[in-house]
């Protein structure tokens, strides 16, 4: 968001082609991320605190983070 050049395109219907789409596909200035926010905030329910610590009922962390998987190589 914010980015001057960016941009993203749409198109009403479907069609199974992705050449046929973006045919007729028109391009929308700005990002599509504000949208998608919009759209996951009326499907996500109220928002949460944090937990307080990692872990929780039943799943204890493994490690401190970052966690050994991070120095595996």
């Amino acid at each position: 968001p914010g980015n001057e050049k960016a941009s993203f395109q749409t198109r009403d219907g479907n069609p199974e082609d992705p050449d046929a789409w973006l045919e007729g596909a028109s391009k929308q200035r700005g990002t599509w991320w504000t949208d998608w926010a919009a759209w996951l905030g009326e499907r996500s329910g109220d928002e949460r605190p944090a937990p307080k610590k990692p872990g929780g009922r039943g799943f204890k962390p493994l490690d401190p983070a970052p966690g050994t998987y991070v120095m595996q190589c």
